[in-house]
């Protein structure tokens, strides 16, 4: 009798012991989820800087005016257009070194699947229960990209620069980041980090975005009351003769300079 009661709480045990086992893994699931989700809420991120690392408060940042900003539908359009443009005026590409793209949400980005290997740490907190905690997640560089393209697309900058910033902490040089991120640091009214970016964005080697890059850093010195620096970056548009050249005629004459032909 003795030997059935105690195999009775035996089995019991052991059924509590499963039981607990299923519980904390469970926690740990919904833990490891709310960190993934958490990663694109954390509000600060450390970004390199040459060699340096600074830590970026993304809350001081205030987004500019729909009108303003460089949304991906005007993106969209402005790639659109300029294909066209190109095609109508021959426009001789050849000077430009360009690399293969990829396409997410009908927005081009340089194609590197095949040299983007590392996995990619975003750090992130966890509040619960009055008690924080933290950690860091890994990524694929194609699912920091892909989610990157979403944010940006539905208009979020600060969560879609997160992700951004995130690829450039692991590849400095990266024009995908730099690009996209130069963009989002615009539209969330911080100029200075959105010509650093725009610069880089072909500075190393890959120019498919150089034009745009160009008008978008002498628009940020526009913002930023540089008319001299404006000037220069806007010539410079002007000079390629590119699609953009027009545009930069009428910010020259908006900010009182014409060139001189």
């Amino acid at each position: 009798m003795k030997n059935e009661q105690y195999k009775n709480e035996y089995d019991k045990g052991l059924l509590w012991s499963f039981l607990l086992f299923i519980f904390i893994m469970v926690l740990l699931i919904l833990f490891t989820y709310k960190g993934n989700q958490t990663a694109i809420e954390n509000k600060e991120i450390t970004q390199r800087k040459g060699s340096e690392s600074i830590l970026v408060n993304l809350d001081n940042l205030v987004e500019l005016s729909k009108d303003d900003q460089i949304t991906a539908d005007t993106l969209r359009s402005i790639f659109s257009e300029k294909q066209k443009w190109n095609l109508e005026n021959s426009f001789n590409k050849e000077s430009y070194t360009e690399a293969n793209v990829i396409f997410y949400n009908h927005l081009p980005y340089i194609d590197y699947q095949n040299y983007r290997n590392d996995s990619i740490s975003i750090r992130f907190s966890i509040s619960s229960n009055k008690k924080e905690s933290s950690g860091i997640q890994l990524f694929s560089y194609s699912d920091i990209l892909k989610q990157a393209n979403e944010y940006y697309n539905k208009g979020n900058y600060k969560k879609a620069l997160i992700y951004y910033l995130s690829i450039l902490n692991e590849y400095p040089n990266d024009i995908n980041g730099s690009f996209y991120g130069g963009i989002c640091y615009y539209n969330l009214g911080d100029f200075e980090n959105s010509i650093i970016l725009f610069r880089n964005a072909y500075s190393t080697g890959y120019q498919n975005f150089k034009q745009e890059a160009n008008l978008w850093i002498a628009q940020s010195y526009i913002h930023l009351n540089k008319e001299l620096k404006a000037q220069y970056w806007l010539k410079n548009v002007i000079e390629e003769n590119s699609y953009y050249a027009n545009q930069a005629k009428q910010f020259l004459e908006n900010i009182g300079v014409k060139k001189n032909d």
